[in-house]
């Protein structure tokens, strides 16, 4: 992997609106584990609010950059 490729990726991932994003997604996911008492609803509903949360947080900053 050339080191201009790893710049991008650093620079990727110091971007303010995808670390809250993924921060609050974070949170979420523990709730969900901490509170729901059955374990298999628990999972299945961490794991929704992570994917989403996640697809969320990228697109947030993706369009905070301009794209579209």
């Amino acid at each position: 992997m050339p080191l201009p490729n790893i710049f991008d990726i650093a620079d990727f991932l110091t971007w303010w609106r995808l670390s809250v994003g993924l921060f609050v997604t974070g949170l979420l996911f523990l709730l969900a584990l901490t509170q729901i008492p059955q374990e298999t609803v628990a999972w299945v509903v961490a794991m929704a609010v992570g994917i989403v949360g996640g697809a969320f947080s990228f697109r947030w900053q993706h369009q905070a950059d301009g794209g579209r």
